[in-house]
């Protein structure tokens, strides 16, 4: 398409843009975002010690299956930094080979960010906690008995009890798991598996992750430790969803919590921290996580407080998701005490805290890398009749 057609069509829409924009009542909607949010300008505080936690993935498609490497970097900012890493790289057979290296990534993650815990009181993890709970295609309630019955046929009666002994006995066995690092596999080798098995093969994936993660809420529970995600972007409308649709033009969708809140505030502060409704009632965010080794039981309990928060002038939003089954004070005082660490390895320039920017590079897997594995392998593309698009490159 040429770009006259572009500037064009532009030019016979243009007022009706511009105008849906003048229908939106800003000055009622700023009324309203601003009883939410608490002007706070963070200090800077002498104890620098925290950790950063992120992961990366990178794949490589060929005719019938998917090289992939994911990647748990954790980095411990103290008086010696200390850095350790995961790496697992292999290939998968469709289906769900996006939900599951995703969920590799995670897993690996979690991992890292349990070895930094035993270093420092303070997490900071690149996302979401809540989307690290929610169960990955396709597993679904009204089918996880009879997904539970079939992992118990394939892996044995006792899959969920070996695995989470295993997983224990290891989880801080860095020299011997950093490069082979989910324990799940290691119950799939020699395994006949087929389509057929994927739900449960994922299962007992999931498994293995929400035995890491409990592990991990539950160390920085104790005391007053610190683990908070952090995230730049969110669809959630947990303040304003019931807004007076009135204030937007017909048609217009309400725009997400930290939009509203980018639009109507400048200062550093946050907004009063919120626990969402589904996660105040037991189950009802976690409804298709299994009851197996206790998992269920445990999670249940979980509150997951939630804030937008801005460290400088004019500085982008950052939404914290903070478990707080382990507070024992008011959830503001948590929130600037939060406020004070992040702004302390923030630059004060750009508002974004800095373990979180290089744990962000040391995680990710550049495509380059991922070709060089694959010609290591000595793994070629099989004709499958694309190769005139220019997928094989």
């Amino acid at each position: 398409m040429s770009e006259s057609m572009i500037y064009e069509a532009l030019g016979r829409r243009r007022d009706e843009i511009i105008g849906k924009l003048k229908k939106i009542n800003f000055d009622a909607l700023e009324d309203i975002v601003r009883k939410y949010w608490r002007p706070y300008q963070p200090r800077t505080i002498k104890d620098r010690s925290a950790a950063a936690v992120d992961g990366g993935e990178g794949r490589k498609e060929f005719f019938g299956y998917t090289l992939y490497i994911v990647s748990g970097v954790s980095i411990v900012y103290a008086s010696t930094p200390r850095q350790y890493g995961f790496v697992d790289i292999d290939i998968l057979h469709p289906p769900s080979i996006g939900e599951r290296i995703s969920l590799f990534r995670e897993i690996l993650e979690g991992r890292a960010g349990l070895m930094a815990a035993r270093e420092t009181d303070t997490l900071f993890l690149d996302g979401s906690l809540r989307s690290i709970m929610i169960a990955p295609r396709p597993l679904r309630e009204e089918t996880m008995p009879k997904t539970i019955s079939r992992a118990h046929e394939l892996f044995g009666e006792n899959v969920f009890q070996d695995l989470e002994a295993t997983v224990l006995e290891n989880l801080y066995d860095y020299e011997n798991t950093w490069y082979n690092p989910i324990t799940s596999h290691t119950f799939m080798k020699d395994k006949t598996l087929t389509d057929e098995h994927n739900d449960a093969i994922i299962l007992v994936e999931y498994i293995e992750k929400l035995i890491i993660y409990r592990e991990l809420l539950k160390k920085m529970k104790k005391g007053e430790n610190i683990l908070v995600y952090i995230s730049k972007r969110s669809r959630a409308q947990n303040y304003f969803k019931d807004i007076d649709k009135q204030l937007l033009p017909p048609g217009t969708p309400l725009p997400s919590d930290i939009v509203l809140f980018q639009w109507f505030t400048s200062e550093p502060g946050y907004s009063i921290p919120i626990i969402p409704e589904e996660t105040r009632e037991a189950g009802r965010r976690f409804k298709v996580m299994p009851s197996v080794v206790g998992l269920r039981e445990f999670y249940d309990r979980l509150r997951i407080a939630i804030t937008y928060v801005r460290l400088v002038e004019d500085g982008p939003l950052l939404k914290l998701e903070i478990p707080v089954f382990g507070w024992k004070g008011e959830l503001e005082g948590l929130v600037e005490k939060l406020m004070d660490k992040l702004y302390t390895s923030s630059s004060p320039s750009d508002g974004y805290p800095y373990p979180l920017i290089e744990v962000d590079k040391q995680a990710k897997i550049p495509r380059a890398v991922v070709d060089n594995v694959a010609l290591l392998l000595g793994l070629s593309p099989i004709p499958s009749g694309r190769e005139v698009l220019g997928e094989w490159r």
